[in-house]
């Protein structure tokens, strides 16, 4: 049973998404390369817009390929470049509520600190069970 267990269970996306994220990025860079290799730009700003996709894929592929969480009996851990070791354990975790925009789940702590994971990764029934099992109802769902 995943709420006994001490061994971590990470949340990973599939090869797919992870592969199909780094394809796109390809993309951007490709479109930017057409761009800024012509040798007349009637307007200037149109070359900004493949970076500005390229930034957007490269936010993506940073989620899917840097950011890791894992949970166990003691709670969750996020680790991630920017933020460092964010662990969560289930007392402290106050709100779980999705973000249907962004289609993820913003998890809550006591003391105001937040993460988002996608639900597209790996593992997310298990996840739900376990958020299931040992968040209080009132915590499922936002305040």
């Amino acid at each position: 049973m995943i709420g006994t267990e001490l061994e971590p269970v990470q949340l990973r996306y599939s090869p797919g998404v992870r592969l199909g994220s780094a394809a796109l990025v390809t993309l951007p860079i490709a479109v930017a390369w057409l761009v800024w290799g012509q040798e007349t730009r009637a307007e200037e700003w149109h070359a900004v817009i493949p970076y500005a996709v390229l930034g957007l894929w490269l936010a993506l592929t940073y989620q899917v390929f840097l950011v890791e969480i894992t949970y166990d009996a003691r709670g969750i851990t996020y680790v991630s470049p920017l933020a460092g070791i964010v662990r969560y354990s289930w007392s402290e975790i106050v709100a779980l509520f999705p973000v249907r925009s962004l289609d993820g789940y913003v998890v809550e702590a006591d003391d105001g600190r937040r993460i988002w994971f996608h639900e597209w990764r790996r593992g997310m029934p298990d996840f739900a069970a376990a958020i299931q099992s040992r968040l209080p109802r009132t915590a499922r769902g936002g305040r």
